[in-house]
């Protein structure tokens, strides 16, 4: 089935990598920040996090053929009870008008079946995406559900290096795992391995901070996410670790021990010893990391960067041992 994701505009590179490795696609395009590929794992639409909504694609025109294209398209087929048609424009030229469209469509399903118009609750949504070179008339499959907005005022155990729920989310989708356990090995108070959990995952951290290794086991119990949380140096784990999501300390808001690029290559050091299938790690961008993965021996399977502020950039990377 060719699908359609309507990613979100703030990081089109994560939103696009997030779709490949959580539906395993390699054979997809990108149209001015639509997504176009075929897959048909609709019981993932509800992981995803850096789309707004998910769609069946009908048919692609453009604005010479767009009014014939409809008049030949059978919307019989896809039509249940009642339906509504909006634009979603991702080019700045603006041909036809929302309702004459909606209309002209109406019109169609009208020659097999009686036509109801709900503006609010139709049980068929119509959009057109407008892209500076074509036009997709798409059923509307999946609207993202938006939960993490209000998660993230809701963790009691605050912190101010908790990931934010829709990060934290995207983070665990780029390993591509669909179950079994996830590891942070710099846990923290928890804010990936809320998500994770929530996700159906089994869930494990470590954090060298007793009070953070508290703080990660309460967030956990107020979402109902039971965490087994261990103190330890995350240089000395030993223990195979099948996936792992984790953001790395960088000293201005973390309790860090030695310096941090020593740790940074201990722990990538500990990890090529205990990675069983991919990691994603979140580095500061003042670390130069892809030298040093290149060295213990690590495969970038993709790289991301994700904008904080002025003074910081996170590099999101998946890695997997060579």
């Amino acid at each position: 089935m060719k699908i359609g994701f309507l990613l979100n505009g703030s990081n089109i590179k994560l939103a696009t990598e997030e779709i490949k490795a959580l539906f395993n696609v390699s054979n997809f395009q990108v149209d001015d920040g639509f997504l176009i590929c075929n897959t048909n794992k609709d019981n993932l639409f509800k992981r995803v996090s850096f789309s707004k909504k998910i769609y069946k694609i009908l048919f692609v025109s453009n604005k010479n053929n767009l009014l014939n294209d409809i008049n030949n398209f059978d919307f019989s087929n896809i039509y249940k009870d009642s339906f509504r048609v909006r634009f979603v424009r991702l080019s700045k030229d603006k041909f036809f008008n929302e309702a004459d469209i909606a209309e002209y469509v109406g019109k169609n399903i009208s020659k097999s079946s009686n036509v109801s118009v709900d503006i609010d609750n139709a049980k068929t949504r119509i959009d057109f995406i407008f892209t500076k070179n074509n036009i997709y008339c798409c059923l509307l499959l999946y609207d993202v559900k938006k939960d993490y907005l209000r998660r993230n005022l809701k963790y009691p155990y605050k912190h101010p290096t908790i990931m934010k729920p829709r990060l934290a989310r995207a983070l665990i989708n780029l390993t591509g795992a669909i179950n079994g356990k996830i590891y942070d090995p710099f846990c923290g108070a928890g804010g990936i391995l809320v998500e994770a959990g929530l996700m159906g995952f089994n869930v494990k951290g470590y954090d060298v901070d007793k009070f953070m290794v508290e703080r990660c086991i309460n967030n956990g119990k107020h979402f109902g996410v039971n965490i087994d949380v261990k103190q330890m140096d995350s240089t000395k784990i030993n223990k195979k670790m099948e996936y792992v999501v984790t953001d790395l300390p960088y000293g201005r808001s973390s309790k860090i021990s030695e310096d941090i690029k020593d740790l940074y290559v201990k722990f990538l050091s500990n990890l090529k010893k205990n990675l069983v299938k991919r990691a994603v790690v979140v580095f500061p961008n003042f670390f130069n990391y892809k030298k040093v993965v290149d060295e213990i021996g690590f495969d970038v399977v993709c790289e991301v960067d994700y904008y904080v502020h002025n003074g910081l950039t996170r590099k999101i990377v998946v890695l997997e041992n060579k």
